[in-house]
């Protein structure tokens, strides 16, 4: 499917052709000029038998000049590369200038390549230097690149169905002939034979060693000669050290040693590795083994293992692997380190959680979900159970009211993540009257409650409901909510991997496109808010500019190149490393440590005013109990202990 937001080079210089075309067509007739019709001089014998009827003009065949090979200079037409099978008369010509627009797709197909695979090397050099991008944006743009090279090389088979005809079309559609036109093109134009070779041993000619290393050659040559050998029911693996010793110390730049350890790290390491993983999915219900999704490159390579057909940007992606590990080498182990590390911490933060909340319950919280092991879940628990977002609302009172020596930074992190205008609807409260608005606003009341005509109704506490209910206040991952529909989709069926793929890509551009139009534009404002609350605008309005219009669905499909497409996707990673990062679960148990602590201390003081917390699903309600005591000016200070007002002790409670 060709991408409206992130077209190829070649498109981007043909829609740029066709302007120049159009512009010349127009001042042609503006001075008096009439275009003629006209008709393609060049037509094949097929198209020639669909039109019987059409009068011919027959041509004299230009005589054949000495020359080399089947483009002999003079013949007006090149003949393809795939010879006909039947007879000499049913052999497809195609014109030379036909030829030259082939030509020129596929060379801009290899250019957005290679402009890719340098990008995702700089990508994986800052991540192996310890900068800004960390293994899971580095991961994530490496696998969204492989899916911008598969729509790639689909555009491309779209582009050359055009100008080829049928016949020869069905001879074009595989590496070996794509990258050969302009392989054979470089070697004719050096003046090199393609076939010579220095060494009997050497795979190709390496004084063309260039475009060989531009196109993936090796890399094509060496996945054929592996997945030839694939069976079905068996492991294919080469014996360690029959192609020689990996070089981890250094990057190898002479071609003959460049192909071996390509082979080494193919044949003996990796390869073998994807080929394990496709015996293991066949036996998934007896081992009890269930992947949740896969990543491009190892469903193209199991794809391609199955068919025993190699697509063209499966050999490119496999490149870029191999380019990654020349970063790396020494260093390799440090990903799947990293990775180790995490899960395991996944584990232990979730039988703790499990441990903890043993005996306690939620209507709206199953004790099913305790048994998923998920980003979403750990902040839809905090948010369900309102321990976050009501310990929130606590610490920013007992900041503002100076009763903290110093700020929690955990929380301070979260604030300035998610935005005060999004958790406090509005700007951070500071006055009594405020802290209880505002909490009464997350939870979901209507800000026509404040309105200077409810007074009465307010005071009561006979408060509206918000139409749309309680706010969502800690915000998710923009990312993980495009990438949820593949991954976690995959978990429970079976889908076709080629759509959740070209899905998701398109799901990111739309986002990235949305983002680089019109990046202030967070949040959507709340009518209701507008509309009841204009003597304070600040504190009610979500959206950072909200006289701001959201631009029209055509003036955010900016064009985007692959590059900066990436780079897009990379920043917004980097924007949300924070969150990602966050351990929802402890926060949420901390949180609740907290509340029993100020229920064990306070519990005179609670039963004094009729507050009880019969059970634990309660104890967010102590911070509402809090600020309602306050706002009514009954002894305002009460409910926080004077030895915890300045104390180290207040301090790390709260």
């Amino acid at each position: 499917m060709k991408s409206s937001i992130v077209p190829s080079t070649y498109q981007t210089y043909k829609a740029g052709t066709q302007k120049v075309l159009y512009w010349l067509y127009e001042n042609a007739l503006t001075c008096g000029y009439v275009p003629s019709p006209n008709r393609d001089e060049y037509s094949t014998e097929e198209e020639e038998k669909d039109q019987p009827d059409r009068r011919k003009k027959h041509k004299p065949k230009p005589k054949a000049k000495k020359g080399k090979g089947s483009k002999a200079k003079g013949s007006g037409k090149a003949k393809s590369k795939k010879s006909g099978t039947s007879s000499e008369s049913s052999e497809i010509f195609l014109p030379v200038k036909e030829y030259l627009v082939l030509a020129e797709a596929i060379y801009c197909f290899f250019e957005d390549f290679n402009i890719v695979r340098e990008h995702v090397k700089d990508t994986w050099k800052t991540y192996h230097q310890g900068g800004s991008v960390d293994l899971t944006t580095a991961a994530l743009s490496t696998n969204t690149a492989f899916k911008i090279l598969k729509r790639s090389e689909e555009e491309l088979m779209a582009e050359l169905r055009e100008p080829v005809p049928g016949r020869l079309f069905e001879g074009l559609i595989g590496y070996n002939e794509i990258q050969g036109i302009l392989y054979t093109a470089t070697a004719f134009a050096r003046g090199m034979n393609e076939d010579n070779k220095k060494r009997p041993e050497d795979h190709y000619n390496y004084a063309l060693w260039d475009i060989a290393d531009w196109t993936g050659l090796s890399v094509f040559r060496l996945l054929s000669s592996y997945l030839e050998h694939v069976q079905p029911n068996q492991l294919t693996v080469s014996p360690p050290g029959i192609y020689g010793k990996l070089n981890l110390k250094q990057v190898v730049l002479e071609p003959h040693e460049k192909f071996i350890q390509d082979k080494i790290l193919l044949h003996e390491l990796f390869l073998p590795e994807i080929m394990l993983i496709r015996q293991i999915k066949r036996k998934e219900s007896d081992l009890g083994v269930k992947f949740p999704a896969e990543d491009e490159l190892t469903a193209g390579i199991l794809e391609s293992a199955r068919t025993k057909i190699i697509p063209i940007w499966l050999v490119l992606a496999v490149q870029i692997h191999l380019d990654i590990h020349y970063i790396l080498l020494e260093d390799t182990a440090r990903p799947h380190a990293e990775l180790t590390a995490a899960t395991r911490r996944a584990v232990v933060t979730v039988a703790v959680y499990q441990s903890f909340s043993e005996d306690m319950h939620l209507a709206r919280w199953p004790k099913s979900r305790d048994d998923a092991i998920d980003y979403f879940f750990g902040l839809k628990l905090v948010n369900t159970w309102g321990s976050l977002p009501m310990t929130l609302h606590l610490y920013n009172a007992c900041l503002s009211e100076g009763f903290l020596r110093k700020p929690w930074l955990d929380l301070e992190c979260l604030i300035n993540y998610n935005t005060a205008k999004r958790i406090f609807v509005g700007d951070r409260p500071r006055t009594r009257q405020d802290y209880l608005k505002r909490y009464l606003l997350a939870l979901g009341t209507s800000v026509s409650n404040f309105a200077p005509n409810q007074r009465n109704q307010r005071d009561n506490f006979k408060l509206a409901a918000r139409k749309s209910g309680p706010r969502q206040l800690l915000k998710e991952s923009r990312m993980a909510n495009v990438y949820i529909n593949r991954y976690f989709r995959y978990w429970g069926t079976r889908g076709d991997s080629n759509e959740h793929s070209s899905t998701t890509l398109a799901a990111i551009e739309d986002l990235l496109a949305k983002i680089a139009a019109h990046p202030d534009a967070n949040e959507s404002n709340d009518n209701e808010e507008k509309s009841t609350m204009n003597h304070e605008p600040k504190a009610t309005r979500i959206s950072n500019h909200p006289n701001r219009k959201i631009p029209s669905k055509p003036a955010r499909r900016h064009k985007l190149t692959a590059v900066k497409l990436l780079q897009a996707l990379e920043s917004v990673m980097l924007e949300e490393t924070f969150a990602s990062k966050v351990n929802y679960f402890s926060l949420h148990m901390r949180c609740f440590r907290l509340f029993r602590t100020i229920q064990s201390e306070m519990e005179p003081t609670l039963t004094k005013y009729s507050m009880f917390v019969e059970e634990d699903s309660q104890l967010p309600i102590l911070v509402g109990y809090i600020f309602r005591v306050v706002f009514s000016g009954d002894k305002e200070f009460e409910m926080i202990p004077k030895e915890y007002q300045s104390s180290e002790k207040g301090s790390e409670i709260l």
